[in-house]
């Protein structure tokens, strides 16, 4: 922390100053060759392009940070991650352990991209109820184990290999807005079993999401026993096809509530039910259009009976007599009515 000579001397200054730091520690974060020029305004810095070795990668920070009044400072920065490692950005950065928890459940590759804008506390510090931040996160090669999260979906879908979760390549836009992190349309796929996310999750840890899992045919027999009859058989089709399910999940992020959307289910349940009847409108009408044409040909025929054969054939039948025909023909078909 600096004290506050160092911040009023810092108000007289201005300048610029390249920057080589051998390593340097900030709030347990711990950043080597670092590299870059600062120029001063009289409280108000402003970064070039610094770069520094950092969590296992390389870091390039850019921006200002506003001293000149040290009692009301703001940041507004812009981080560039590549090649960092996602269990060390997760352990020692503040802002995305704070709210994402991940700390020590994720690893794997991590590229990001992120901005900052906010106040500063009393000790120089991030004050996160002001914090407003938009990015997006790459990670490659990672591994998910460990989450309460994940326990609570093993436990509902009977699910053990939700228990570690593993995908190639994940790339996720996220944003915060005075101290909730919020994500739309995640998409993870865990072996056999999609995941789509959408939510938010606050300072305090408190959270909101809604997931829709897609899941292999073979998930059926469990999740039967936890649908009324009716709705488990318009949705848990048995043709092979994979089974939808919406989740929600509510609670705090270290204990959290997973439980099945009602409403969601009520609603798929549905849609597959007005889908399964326009499927049986549709055989209904072609199988009555079928039978019309059938009828309809064996009406067309040549006449065979006596009374037909003996018809005037000394000229070609006129529409007239032809309609004729068909009429006599239609109502002998019909019972004579």
């Amino acid at each position: 922390d600096a004290p506050p000579a160092a911040l009023d001397y810092l108000a007289k200054l201005v300048g610029s100053a390249d920057v080589r730091i051998g390593t340097l520690v900030v709030r347990q974060n711990s950043l080597t060759d670092v590299r870059g020029t600062a120029r001063l305004d009289r409280g108000r810095i402003t970064l070039d392009e610094t770069s520094a070795a950092v969590y296992g990668g390389t870091g390039r920070l850019s921006g200002t940070v506003d001293l000149t009044d040290p009692r009301a400072g703001r940041l507004d920065l812009q981080l560039v991650l590549s090649d960092a490692r996602a269990e060390r950005y997760f352990a020692a950065a503040t802002v995305p352990g704070r709210f994402t928890r991940l700390a020590n459940a994720l690893n794997g590759g991590l590229d990001a991209t992120v901005s900052l804008q906010g106040a500063l506390d009393d000790t120089l510090g991030l004050d996160l109820r002001t914090l407003t931040s938009v990015g997006e996160v790459a990670l490659r090669d990672a591994r998910l184990t460990g989450l309460p999260l994940q326990a609570q979906l093993v436990s509902l879908l009977d699910a053990p290999q939700l228990d570690t979760m593993t995908f190639k390549d994940l790339l996720q836009p996220f944003r915060i807005e005075n101290g909730r992190l919020t994500v739309d349309k995640l998409e993870v796929q865990a072996g056999p079993i999609g995941i789509r996310a959408s939510g938010w999750q606050n300072l305090a840890g408190e959270l909101s999401a809604h997931l829709d899992l897609t899941l292999p045919p073979e998930y059926a027999q469990g999740l039967r026993r936890q649908l009324p009859a009716q709705m488990a058989d318009l949705l848990l089709d048995a043709q092979g096809t994979a089974l939808e399910l919406p989740v929600a999940v509510s609670g705090t992020a270290d204990a959290p509530s997973v439980r099945l959307d009602t409403d969601g289910l009520a609603t798929l349940a549905r849609s597959r039910a007005e889908a399964k009847l326009s499927r049986e409108t549709d055989k209904l009408k072609q199988q009555a259009i079928e039978e019309a044409s059938r009828n309809l040909q064996d009406l067309l025929k040549a006449p065979t009976d006596s009374a037909a054969a003996g018809a005037d054939s000394t000229g070609p039948q006129t529409l007239e007599d032809v309609g004729k025909s068909l009429l006599d023909r239609l109502k002998k078909k019909g019972g004579g009515g």
